[in-house]
């Protein structure tokens, strides 16, 4: 599994804007005492998978919420869902999990966050797909910028003993599989006003009576 996306088979792409419509799911390792981890997976009308960004820093919950505001309000990017790690549930904080203080501060912006699965092997054999495919071809691409996740894929072993993945360097690789389980498919962006044959006057700005 390591280090045979990186056979220049056309897992890297270079970093281009992600179109507008493009759907995007983000994933979040949460870790009281070390790095926290986030990772966004777009998905193209072709049902294809990018990885576009990841964040990897320490901070608390807050601080992961507010990362990802901002990242999406920059980027403009179309939220599909937003999943944590099932464990964020259980660590309290001043009476509130980080789950509870993360999912608090994304409703104010209107992102709702849920609990992820935890079926690892299930997950594995997603990715192992989605990096090459029945025809012998990927569908999911890295950008060649993101260093942490490139470095956890490169390296991601199986225990000897276990003969289970490692648990070591392995928080967005846990994050890419949460998402790749979630099996987002592509669809047109809903217009409210896609429907009508002409628009309201409310944005034409004429009259409905007189016209003008």
């Amino acid at each position: 599994f390591n280090r045979k996306y990186r056979d220049r088979g056309g897992h890297l792409v270079e970093r281009f804007e992600v179109p507008l419509d493009w759907m995007v799911d983000i994933a979040i390792d949460i870790h009281p005492r070390k790095e926290q981890a986030i990772l966004f997976l777009a998905t193209d009308p072709r049902n294809y998978k990018y990885v576009i960004e990841e964040i990897w820093g320490n901070g608390n919950a807050k601080w992961v919420a507010e990362a990802i505001i901002k990242s999406v309000k920059y980027n403009s990017y179309r939220v599909n869902r937003v999943v944590i790690d099932p464990l964020a549930k259980g660590d309290g904080n001043n009476d509130e999990s980080m789950y509870e203080i993360i999912a608090r501060i994304l409703m104010q912006h209107d992102l709702t966050l849920e609990t992820a699965t935890k079926d690892k092997e299930q997950g594995i054999l997603e990715m192992k797909t989605h990096l090459k495919g029945p025809n012998n071809e990927p569908s999911i691409f890295f950008f060649d910028d993101l260093v942490r996740t490139i470095y956890e894929i490169e390296g991601w072993m199986w225990d000897k003993d276990t003969q289970k993945p490692a648990k070591e360097d392995d928080d967005m690789m846990e994050n890419l599989y949460r998402l790749l389980l979630l099996n987002t498919k592509w669809t047109e962006p809903f217009d409210f006003y896609a429907d009508y044959s002409q628009p309201p006057s409310i944005l034409s700005g004429r009259d409905d009576v007189t016209g003008y």
